[in-house]
């Protein structure tokens, strides 16, 4: 890779959840609680709760374009219940 290569990639994996959220293609409240959930699941397969409170705050901010908002205490409770059922 040359360096614009990284740069561009760094620039990408640098992005806040605001900017991936406006990327997202025009899509139904239901499709962005089935992501909602995609997301939950992802996170929680993390073993432990260190990020958390990150993963927590981001899918938060996702729910507002999904049928129903949730709080990031109310995201880090269904991470938590998540990982339980995955590990």
């Amino acid at each position: 890779l040359t360096d614009n290569d990284l740069a561009e990639l760094d620039e990408y994996f640098d992005r806040k959840i605001e900017d991936v959220i406006a990327e997202l293609p025009k899509i139904t409240p239901e499709a962005a609680d089935e992501l909602v959930e995609l997301t939950t699941v992802a996170a929680a397969c993390f073993p432990d709760a260190r990020y958390d409170a990150g993963y927590a705050d981001s899918i938060s901010k996702l729910t507002k374009v999904a049928s129903t908002t949730k709080t990031p205490q109310q995201v880090a409770a269904n991470l938590k219940k998540q990982r339980k059922k995955l590990l």
